[in-house]
């Protein structure tokens, strides 16, 4: 066969849909964090406090840490203001990377 015949034979050939999307499927809409509740306002803040307090003693720019743990820079904002309940994965993230375990963090509290 020819090269060129390949080539144009190729260039013909329409990509095929990702297997994972599928057109009877609703698409996800975008849902705000769910803000804290008064009686949960002051754990959510100690947690934050935390955080910043540890990233203090780390010296480590927002942008940075954000980078290395994969997370937004807004997702640690909202962390670290306690204004939202949190996911756990991101702060465990947080908290993996000082080199500290879940424990001992929550009790430090």
């Amino acid at each position: 066969m020819d090269n060129n015949y390949l080539y144009i034979k190729f260039l013909s050939m329409k990509p095929k849909p990702a297997s994972n999307t599928s057109p009877n499927q609703p698409e996800k809409l975008y849902q705000p964090p769910k803000a804290v509740a008064p009686e949960d306002k002051e754990f959510m803040l100690a947690v934050a406090g935390k955080l910043l307090e540890l990233q203090k003693q780390e010296g480590i720019l927002t942008a940075e840490l954000c980078r290395r743990v994969g997370i937004s820079r807004y997702t640690y904002l909202l962390i670290t203001t306690g204004q939202v309940y949190w996911n756990s994965e991101k702060v465990l993230k947080l908290i993996k990377y000082y080199g500290l375990d879940a424990t001992s963090f929550f009790k430090s509290l």
